[in-house]
């Protein structure tokens, strides 16, 4: 049961971590598109 508990837990960390790093990508896109628009 507890086992249990650790796996759900680990598998919403490991989810969230890689969810963040597309968060990341994606504003780093976002970034440099409005950069990119205001320089020019």
């Amino acid at each position: 049961m507890i086992s249990g508990i650790k796996m759900v837990i680990f598998a919403i960390k490991k989810n969230l971590s890689i969810l963040l790093g597309g968060f990341k990508k994606i504003f780093r896109i976002y970034t440099t598109i409005y950069n990119n628009i205001f320089i020019v």
